[in-house]
């Protein structure tokens, strides 16, 4: 099979970003018109979507370490889709963003931490950086160097942030939560491994 062109991957990479974000945006209305606009809706949609971004940032993440334990066609292929699977969980927590300030105008019961509003919002931040500076034109302007410390950063922090959720989700409200939990923990496992075998290189 003939290689696809740069064109080509392209409009699939677009695709799957407009399809990722278009998904998100019907389970958020399903969740609110099931379980009503109220907090229990919007903690479906806010679930619903949180889940179905669990594969892109999976992906994304874990591509650098495929490549470094498993070279071959399915390390080089996650990897070239790379950028394409963190914008699609950028495109899907964007709904997950318009959840959450529905979330916060209700007030919500029992009202968030400060702390944990502190880390999700660094962690916007840091993705919007991560987004914007995965077009060219905009990453010349902040200079290669700085553009990977922020990649570097954002990466982690926002994997991090994830992964807590996860665990407060576990031990607070459902065991049904350890599923995604151990998916997160065998990808950091699997980046911790990859780094190991890299660094004695």
């Amino acid at each position: 099979m003939a290689e696809m062109s740069a064109e080509q991957m392209h409009g699939r990479d677009n695709a799957l970003v407009v399809a990722g974000g278009a998904t998100g945006l019907v389970l958020a209305a399903l969740c609110l018109a099931l379980a009503g606009s109220g907090q229990q809706g919007t903690v479906a949609g806010l679930r619903a979507t949180a889940v179905l971004a669990l594969p892109f940032l999976v992906g994304a993440y874990s591509a650098p370490a495929f490549a470094v334990l498993w070279p071959g066609k399915f390390s080089e292929w996650l990897v070239a889709r790379r950028r394409s699977f963190g914008l699609t969980f950028s495109a899907v927590f964007s709904v997950h963003l318009v959840l959450i300030a529905r979330f916060l105008s209700l007030p919500p019961s029992p009202p968030p931490t400060a702390l944990g509003l502190t880390l999700g919002f660094v962690a916007y931040m840091l993705l919007a950086g991560m987004v914007l500076t995965s077009f060219s034109r905009i990453a010349k302007a902040p200079g290669a160097a700085r553009v990977r410390l922020l990649r570097l950063v954002g990466e982690q922090w926002v994997f991090a942030v994830f992964a807590l959720t996860l665990i407060n989700g576990a031990s607070k409200h459902s065991a049904l939560w350890l599923v995604p939990l151990l998916i997160v923990m065998a990808t950091y496992a699997l980046r911790l491994k990859a780094w190991r075998r890299a660094s004695r290189l």
